[in-house]
């Protein structure tokens, strides 16, 4: 197989003005995987929508998938937050993608710096990364869904749902414990005098007088 066939190639499916954020963006996710652009939405492997917060996130995320139509290829949904801070605390996107063949990544980014250093972004292009690793795999070793949104859903529910189950249990049986010392009376102990009865057996003995008459 050669170096070109084994490239993954996108296809760019861009919403309003990034900055040139999203170049920045494709060359750092270049480093983590073989890639290469098409132009063309049937040639590609997967679709990068790029999508900048301009107004309400979730306005802006469903207007642009809107633009693209159902298809069979996966979707890397790259939302762009811009801020100047790198501890910014954006919405989390997928939160507001219902289809299952989309998945979202937060990028926060900021004009002529491009990219921001910070955590946030390192989490999203790893993420992005092990998304596209998983694209042309074989089902037995997809790394990821397409959209993980409804799996950890599940796992959230049942933590809560333990977490409840636990505080319920704990109360219960503290409501038992103070039950308990508060309902049980109070024994006040009154010592007992016993007095014994010294019974004297008064054994009179009669005297008998043996008189002997001789």
């Amino acid at each position: 197989m050669s170096a070109e066939s084994d490239k993954l190639k996108f296809y760019i499916n861009q919403s309003g003005n990034t900055l040139g954020a999203q170049l920045e963006f494709i060359e750092r996710l270049k480093q983590r995987r073989h890639l290469r652009q098409v132009y063309s939405e049937e040639e590609c492997d997967v679709i990068f929508a790029f999508v900048p917060i301009a107004s309400r996130a979730g306005t802006d995320i469903e207007t642009a998938l809107q633009k693209i139509t159902q298809t069979s290829k996966p979707i890397l949904l790259v939302v762009f937050h811009h801020t100047f801070d790198p501890n910014f605390i954006a919405p989390d996107s997928k939160w507001f993608v219902k289809r299952e063949d989309v998945f979202v990544v937060d990028i926060l980014f900021y004009e002529d710096e491009g990219l921001l250093r910070c955590p946030r972004n390192d989490m999203a292009l790893k993420s992005a990364t092990d998304f596209l690793m998983s694209v042309r795999a074989p089902p037995d070793i997809l790394l990821i869904p397409v959209n993980p949104r409804p799996q950890r859903r599940i796992r959230i529910c049942v933590a809560v749902f333990v977490l409840a189950v636990l505080l319920t249990v704990c109360i219960y049986f503290l409501v038992i414990s103070r039950e308990g010392q508060n309902g049980t009376p109070t024994t006040s102990t009154i010592p007992l005098s016993t007095q014994q009865t010294n019974t004297t057996a008064t054994t009179q003995q009669p005297n008998i007088t043996a008189a002997t008459q001789g």
